[in-house]
């Protein structure tokens, strides 16, 4: 399958925090990079198909569906038992080699499922590519979540509790060891500020800016930037959370490509803004956390800085519907900011 090298990841001041994220209230979309594309996946089925004949003599004619595709893989599932996930950018043997030290340690630790990955390879263009188990289990939409019993809530808090302590419990030296990076949280608040003094900042209103600003000034002037560094999932979509409707259970936990070092109440923010109050006051007491009321006012600047994210890059992207759900979406944060304040 010969093709030009992958192109170069595009450079964005926030990336984990704009990792596929689907706003719950607000249909936002924020975009992992200009590679990820649902309707031009790099590598079609056919090439799909052909990389599995080559790989497993055996396999005949599989049935092959397309997943979807992020800045780093490409995803087919695999006559719905295996998947299989080929890199597409210039990080995705870095990323990988990440999941493959670290998701058989988790694993013997959790009760939630995690890629176990059974073929490790490259394609005859030098992309790395594995094949693992099919996960069974839906992504776990807020819908599903507001349908459930307030016992099964209970249940699911327990479980998102379980698997952040054993993730934010890793060894942070570990995880340098591996390759994991560490973003710091504060630092890419810094840089969003400073981008939108120039392009968000001047279509603001007085009272929106003086909000805006408020937000910031708190954040790192009343030690809320402060924080112990932790591994983190940093991408705890509703997709990456695999549901069974039988069990009312989470059966498994899925793509480690974004993981890294920093913040962790960030995770529980992703889980705050999909699923609201009611599951991070079910999450926080579980979890252990020792300063909750932060890590509920932190989920609103972590807000922030998405929204920020989504116009910056909406803009510079040439995205506009991006754009418009980024404004739409920090002009409803900081109407809620405003009224609290008063």
């Amino acid at each position: 399958m010969p093709r030009s090298p992958a192109p170069q990841r595009a450079s964005r001041l926030c990336p984990p925090w704009a990792s596929g994220y689907d706003g719950a209230d607000t249909g936002a979309r924020m975009t992992t990079s200009t590679n990820g594309d649902d309707q031009n996946p790099r590598y079609t089925e056919a090439e799909a198909a052909e990389l599995l004949r080559a790989t497993f003599p055996d396999i005949g004619s599989p049935a092959l569906r397309f997943c979807g595709q992020g800045s780093d893989f490409c995803s087919y599932a695999v006559d719905e038992a295996r998947i299989l996930r080929i890199g597409v950018d210039d990080e995705s043997a870095l990323r990988l080699n990440w999941e493959r030290q670290l998701l058989p340690i988790l694993a013997q630790k959790l009760d939630i499922a995690s890629p176990a990955f059974q073929h490790v390879g490259e394609t005859p263009d030098g992309a790395p590519f594995v094949v693992y188990p099919m996960i069974q289990g839906e992504p776990f939409d807020d819908d599903i979540y507001d349908g459930l019993s307030s016992e099964s809530r209970d249940l699911i808090a327990g479980q998102f509790a379980a698997y952040l302590r054993v993730l934010h419990g890793f060894p942070v030296d570990k995880a340098y060891e591996y390759g994991i990076r560490e973003r710091r949280a504060d630092d890419v608040c810094r840089e969003f500020r400073d981008k939108a003094k120039g392009m968000i900042y001047p279509d603001l209103s007085p009272s929106e800016l003086a909000t805006c600003e408020g937000l910031f000034d708190r954040y790192f002037g009343e030690g809320y930037d402060a924080y112990t560094p932790a591994l983190i999932h940093g991408d705890l979509q509703p997709r990456h959370v695999l549901f069974d409707r039988d069990r009312s259970r989470i059966e498994g936990i899925i793509d480690y490509s974004d993981i890294w070092v920093g913040d962790p109440d960030y995770d529980l923010h992703y889980l705050h803004r999909q699923y609201g109050d009611d599951l991070l006051d079910r999450l926080l007491p579980r979890y252990g956390h020792h300063a909750p009321d932060a890590c509920r006012w932190k989920s609103g600047i972590f807000r922030l800085c998405r929204c920020m994210d989504e116009i910056v890059f909406g803009t510079e992207d040439e995205r506009p519907d991006h754009v418009a759900d980024g404004w739409r979406d920090l002009r409803e944060l900081l109407a809620e900011a405003s009224s609290h304040a008063a």
